[in-house]
């Protein structure tokens, strides 16, 4: 039991500083670009919520580009509405995280490890950069190995039984997910918890899917700490993030049943592993949690802004 709890956790931990250090290095390539791309291309609803997707998928990090925007925010380079529309676009832009994880990518991790060490030997800044980026893919898909191996191994011991014995109360799965987001501050780690268990058999597909919910939601509150230190713009920001995506999780639970039906539709039209299966899940919700709230978010907004928080009128907020 010790050697997988061992597993489990040294695999996160990798998980979770090839993350880390790969938002790290794209944030330090792509952060003079996105500050002369974002005043550009991001002067409308649609533009700077397509710019969300889009950059997040490129980035692999929702968490990085709403650090990034949130900063641009506090330098006077976005307003308030851009900024949520483009971490709005986020939730959309990194469901494609989840489906990278499930090409058993993580069985060439340390063919990833190798040649990007071999590329850091070179005299090349930009090579060198390349090499310290694929290296952190490696140490991601690693980890991940080492947390699937880990949950397969005490899948079938009593005391994950006992705990997870909760599975008939979805509202606990909601809980732990959603802390367990915020304490890692990555959905995407989150997630791929959640595809491990259910791969493993430990939680069921209503549990899975109210484990995606709780990812979504715990990253957003954990973003809350990017702007500690910044202006009362970037805590606005965040705080209506976090409105909006608390909002569309309780609504989208109303139509639980539905979706859950859906998503067995899916599993078995497309022959979806159980990985799949969550990874589709997560992508179908932030689709429609994301473009719902799109459609109505001028009225939100306004919501958010006059009724809710009511932001002060010295702010730059369109």
């Amino acid at each position: 039991m010790t050697s997988f709890i061992i597993m489990i956790t040294g695999g996160i931990t990798l998980f979770l500083f090839g993350l880390n250090t790969l938002k790290s290095l794209l944030f330090t390539i792509t952060n003079t670009r996105f500050k002369n791309i974002l005043t550009s291309f991001v002067n409308s609803n649609f533009k700077a919520f397509l710019f969300g997707i889009v950059a997040t998928a490129i980035m692999q990090s929702s968490s990085g580009l709403t650090a990034i925007a949130i900063v641009l925010l506090s330098s006077d380079l976005l307003n308030l509405k851009s900024t949520v529309l483009i971490i709005l676009g986020s939730n959309v832009g990194t469901c494609i995280t989840p489906f990278i994880f499930t090409f058993n990518i993580g069985d060439y991790s340390l063919v990833f490890i190798i040649i990007g060490y071999l590329l850091t030997a070179l005299k090349k800044n930009i090579l060198k950069t390349l090499g310290n980026i694929i290296i952190s893919l490696g140490l991601i898909f690693l980890g991940l190995n080492f947390l699937e191996s880990g949950l397969n191994g005490i899948s079938e011991a009593s005391l994950l039984n006992s705990i997870f014995s909760l599975n008939k109360s979805p509202i606990f799965s909601l809980t732990i997910s959603t802390l367990l987001a915020t304490i890692l501050q990555s959905s995407s780690a989150t997630i791929a918890i959640t595809q491990s268990l259910y791969e493993s058999n430990i939680i069921t597909l209503t549990n899975s899917i109210f484990f995606m919910l709780g990812a979504n939601i715990g990253t957003t509150i954990s973003s809350y700490s990017y702007a500690l230190n910044l202006k009362k713009e970037a805590k606005v920001a965040i705080k209506i993030n976090i409105f909006l995506n608390i909002l569309g999780s309780l609504v989208f639970i109303i139509f639980i049943k539905y979706f859950e039906i859906l998503i067995l539709k899916v599993e078995t039209l497309l022959k979806a592993s159980k990985e799949l299966t969550v990874a589709y899940s997560h992508l179908l919700f932030n689709i429609i949690s994301s473009l719902t709230i799109f459609i109505f978010f001028d009225f939100l907004f306004n919501l958010a802004t006059k009724k809710i928080f009511r932001v002060d009128t010295d702010l730059k907020i369109c």
